[in-house]
């Protein structure tokens, strides 16, 4: 396996509440558009047996950083000529919610406290298609991603179930704490936020940062 020059595929995608709602998706979960990148395998860094299985690991890897940063400026991009509130990246082998995200943008630090919000909302009751954490089993695969580990999913959830239980909602100043504790990577600018593991995003979830969030404790 060598590490060269190449291309991926992205597609864009938009659509209206009256098409998620129609899909039994709730417009204040899902988002009404959609960038796809068609091939997640050169975001992935390469890590533990895998070093060992292949001699250019170093290089791989130097390239995959390559490839994140160029991903992470795009997004930067989209947010800086749109009016986007949030963004999220997802890889498709779970359900679209923030446990499952590998990057995260908010336009500030207001609309990530509602966010959290949100979240413990649909933790609690669901929301569309979505059931409520406590309906979910270990053996949700899509709920808790299948990229996961078996005891990753029984962490997680037991974690997850928690939240479902909390009574205080998020703030400002909580959003504050967390990002200023030093425990996340996030990039700002103006105000905006980025918050992603860097720079190997894809090989990380961000739901130990929003069950800091969530909980008050970074």
């Amino acid at each position: 396996m060598q590490a060269t020059d190449a291309f991926v595929m992205l597609g864009l995608t938009v659509w209206s509440n009256g098409f998620l709602k129609a899909r039994n998706l709730d417009p204040e979960v899902n988002s009404h558009a959609q960038v796809s990148v068609l091939d997640a395998g050169p975001y992935f860094e390469l890590v533990d047996e895998e070093i060992v299985a292949h001699e250019n690991a170093a290089d791989i890897n130097e390239r995959v950083s390559e490839n994140a940063e160029n991903l992470i400026q795009l997004l930067l991009g989209i947010s800086s000529g749109l009016p986007v509130e949030k963004m999220y990246v997802f890889t498709d082998l779970g359900d679209y919610l923030p446990a499952n995200a590998h990057i995260a943008y908010f336009q500030d630090a207001k609309v990530l406290a509602s966010e959290a919000n949100k979240y413990i909302h649909v933790l609690k009751v669901g929301a569309g298609k979505i059931k409520p954490c406590n309906a979910i089993s270990i053996n949700e695969n899509w709920y808790l991603h299948e990229l996961r580990s078996k005891e990753m999913k029984e962490n997680l959830l037991h974690e997850l179930t928690d939240l479902a239980k909390v009574k205080n909602t998020v703030n400002v100043d909580g959003v504050d704490a967390v990002l200023e504790s030093g425990a996340f990577d996030y990039f700002e600018n103006d105000g905006h936020l980025l918050v992603l593991e860097y720079p190997y995003f894809a090989n990380a979830f961000l739901d130990r940062f929003f069950i800091a969030l969530i909980k008050g404790k970074p």
